[in-house]
């Protein structure tokens, strides 16, 4: 299977370019979505989403929604709004095993 060569472009400036701006601003909105995917922690039952957000909320790189937007960009430019919902199962997923 040959890869589309914007596509390896997109995924080559992801892995070398540790801090750029796009990252930033992704990251960001990852964490902002993600915030709002899970219950608030006041929500019953306190005690389960209180730990629902503290191991999803706790930080990280956020590779892999970083990964799964910059494929969507690769292929569809920057109308790829609709990588959002996979974008973070993938984190809700992988923060779960």
């Amino acid at each position: 299977m040959k890869l589309h060569s914007g596509f390896i472009a997109t995924l080559r400036a992801v892995a070398e370019v540790e801090n750029s701006d796009w990252q930033a601003a992704e990251r960001a909105a990852v964490e902002i979505r993600l915030a709002a995917a899970v219950p608030a922690a006041d929500i019953p039952p306190v005690r389960l989403h209180q730990a629902m957000r503290h191991s999803l909320l706790g930080g990280g790189k956020r590779l892999r929604p970083l990964l799964c937007r910059a494929a969507a960009r690769a292929v569809f430019g920057d109308d790829c709004e609709a990588a959002w919902t996979p974008a973070l199962a993938v984190e809700l997923v992988h923060t779960y095993s």
